[in-house]
């Protein structure tokens, strides 16, 4: 089922290249699968799509988990900013959480 899922959205994503959505779902589809696509996947739409905010949290805690606190804090850190930017008091928050057990692991 979950390869249905991932083939159905890399065909969406040939169709839709300006999607942050998209790129999204496959970054959490591989999540758990494969760990260097999945980083190839939150890369890409850091890069490509910086003003969508619902991946920092999610980039941050993967990296986390993965054992990059470095990579994680600085990508939480973009996220803190553009939750203030975004006026997103909930997400800044949850930012702000997850930042404090990354930077006691580091």
């Amino acid at each position: 089922m979950q390869n249905e899922r991932l083939l159905k959205l890399f065909s969406m994503e040939k169709e839709e290249k300006d999607s942050p959505l998209i790129v999204y779902m496959i970054a959490l589809e591989l999540k758990n699968i494969d760990t260097i696509q999945c980083e190839k996947y939150f890369d890409k739409l850091l890069s490509q799509f910086p003003e969508y905010l619902a991946s920092y949290y999610m980039a941050g805690e993967f990296f986390y988990e993965n054992d990059k606190f470095e990579k994680s804090a600085t990508i939480i850190q973009k996220g803190i900013d553009l939750a203030k930017e975004q006026n997103n008091q909930k997400t800044w928050q949850e930012l702000k959480n997850l930042l404090v057990n990354v930077e006691m692991e580091m």
